[in-house]
């Protein structure tokens, strides 16, 4: 791992409609494509990692439904024939076609029950694929999806869970065994460790929890294969880095 960057597709590399605000990305499990959110453009992409080129998946002239506002976030289920879009900017949960790009608006604040979404952000699926998990940045908490019905029910808050109250999450990751997620907190700066049961939150991470590079404001992130790292993303810092879920130090991996 050398921490080398490599531009897969840009206005010079590869064809069809330039990148305006990427947001997020997810690949396929072949890893052969990416399939981005872009804000500014309010569109789902793909890209080919092969070619570099772009072709709109869904937007307001691709596939039926309610229009994209500012989607942040999305995941795709395991078929790789839908993806679930989070828009922020007016606070829903997208199913999206794949095939036809059509879309359909699974929970928002007229569709389900609970705890409305605000600024939803970071977003993973179950294993069973029943459930989405959704950082809500403005409420400040972690909300479980049920897919089916739009329900939704919070996890993990300052009225939920001990610990550390979340000031702004934003990224979010789940481990196999569904006992604990992993939220980046912009604000604090810190990764906190959340229990799937109790909702309580540790931070492992922070300016006083590790060594290494701090967190200035860190985003999305991801785990590891073996689950004894987080690979994070500081926005502020311009860099990803690597974190110890046992320590909380921390290693840039490029800059």
């Amino acid at each position: 791992m050398t921490g080398n960057r490599t531009t897969l597709s840009d206005g010079s590399t590869g064809s069809g409609i330039n990148l305006s605000g990427p947001k997020a990305l997810v690949l396929n499990t072949a890893e052969t494509m990416a399939y981005v959110v872009d804000s500014n453009q309010d569109a789902l992409i793909s890209v080919d990692l092969a070619t570099g080129n772009r072709a709109v998946v869904s937007n307001g002239s691709t596939g039926s439904g309610t229009n994209f506002s500012i989607p942040q976030n999305l995941v795709l289920n395991s078929a790789e024939t839908i993806a679930y879009v989070l828009d922020s900017g007016i606070a829903a949960l997208f199913s999206v076609d794949l095939t036809t790009g059509n879309r359909t608006i699974i929970s928002d604040n007229s569709t389900g029950t609970g705890t409305d979404f605000s600024s939803p952000r970071g977003i993973v699926l179950n294993n069973s694929e029943t459930l989405a998990f959704v950082i809500n940045s403005f409420g400040e908490n972690l909300l479980q999806v049920d897919l089916a019905t739009g329900n939704r029910t919070i996890i993990s808050d300052s009225s939920t869970g001990s610990g550390t109250n979340f000031d702004s999450p934003y990224g979010l990751a789940l481990n196999n065994a569904e006992t604990a997620f992993y939220v980046a907190d912009t604000n604090l700066g810190a990764l906190f460790r959340v229990d799937a049961i109790t909702g309580n939150r540790t931070i492992i991470s922070d300016r006083s929890i590790g060594l290494g590079t701090y967190l200035s404001g860190p985003t999305g992130l991801i785990l590891n294969s073996t689950e004894t790292a987080a690979i994070v993303v500081d926005w502020s810092a311009n860099i990803p880095l690597s974190i110890d879920l046992l320590t909380g130090n921390r290693v840039v991996k490029s800059k």
